[in-house]
């Protein structure tokens, strides 16, 4: 079994013993591999978090504000067929 350290900080403290524990069940070995570990510098794998947190609100910003564009906005009645528009005889009271 392959466990990969950097994917999560829960599974690779829990999953060995659990596939440990249902191997013996079965009466069968199993052979472990750690790979991906965290480096020194970052135990905990903070940092893609983080920089995950940053691109998700640096994105958010970015589309409010070009929504909020006064060129990139539509006419108030763009949307609108053209015999609905404030204009159009058919609401005019005259």
């Amino acid at each position: 079994m392959v466990i990969a350290e950097a994917a999560s900080l829960v599974a690779p403290a829990q999953m060995p013993a659990l596939y440990e524990q249902a191997a013996k069940a079965q009466g069968k070995h199993l052979a472990l591999k750690v790979t991906n570990k965290l480096p020194k510098e970052d135990p905990l794998g903070a940092v893609p978090g983080i920089a995950m947190f940053v691109l998700m609100v640096a994105g958010y910003l970015g589309a409010t504000l070009a929504c909020s564009a006064p060129a990139l906005r539509q006419p108030p009645f763009a949307s609108l067929p053209s015999w609905a528009t404030p204009s159009s005889p058919a609401l005019s009271s005259t």
